[in-house]
């Protein structure tokens, strides 16, 4: 009988394998990982690494959004706070030009409306972990600030029409914010100009000849509002 003069080498081999896998068994088991380098299983590995990548930039995005999410409800709850001041501030225009109020009482509707008005300033100047919301891209800017040494007085905008956006791992754009002048200040609907020029308006005790007109232009600048979904 003829003896192979590999056996024994190739038996040795053969334990040394099996102790091997047994080895790598065993990490495996007490690690819970499979692959532990490249050469475990190339293509499985760089699957890994990709797989690795997208976790961390869904993680990533959690995060943002959860930050974001919590700036978009201080926003609309800042805005539906609008609302509601200037549904009070076009009830007491309305009052204040039906003709039935004495002088004392109209002057009183002007000073109400001061304080509805320096409200919806302060809610204008909304901000969130210390960035101003409506004051486009910047944050660090105080956006609205009130000049009373004109009459009416006014109300000048110190921020900039830019627009911050947020991105998906999908690559979805959404938009975080609205530049302040877009919506407190714009041309033909101004909330704050409406009601500065509602307060002079009544600030006499008997309404201006201008004051039916302002409190329409308040009206439509709210109906504008609204219809927009705030």
């Amino acid at each position: 009988m003829r003896v192979n003069p590999e056996y024994v080498s190739n038996l040795v081999g053969s334990l040394d394998q099996v102790t091997q896998n047994e080895q790598t068994l065993t990490e495996q088991l007490s690690s819970g990982v499979k692959i532990s380098s490249l050469s475990d299983n190339p293509a499985a590995a760089g699957e890994n690494v990709l797989l690795a990548s997208q976790l961390s930039a869904d993680d990533t995005f959690s995060r943002t959004a959860s930050s974001a999410e919590s700036l978009l409800q201080v926003a609309d709850s800042a805005l539906g706070n609008v609302v509601t001041q200037l549904t009070s501030a076009i009830s007491l225009g309305t009052q204040a030009n039906n003709g039935v109020l004495n002088a004392s009482e109209v002057r009183s509707v002007s000073t109400e409306l001061i304080g509805i008005r320096d409200e919806v300033l302060s809610l204008a100047n909304s901000s969130y972990l210390g960035r101003f919301i409506f004051a486009g891209s910047q944050g660090g800017t105080q956006p609205f600030t009130l000049n009373s040494a004109t009459t009416p007085n006014t109300a000048a905008y110190n921020g900039d029409g830019n627009v911050s956006y947020v991105q998906t791992p999908a690559g979805q754009k959404i938009q975080l914010n609205v530049a302040g002048d877009q919506i407190f200040t714009a041309a033909g609907a101004s909330v704050l100009g409406s009601l500065n020029a509602l307060i002079a308006d009544f600030s006499t005790g008997a309404p201006s000849a201008a004051s039916v007109a302002d409190l329409a232009s308040l009206s439509s600048a709210s109906v504008m509002w609204t219809s927009s979904g705030r």
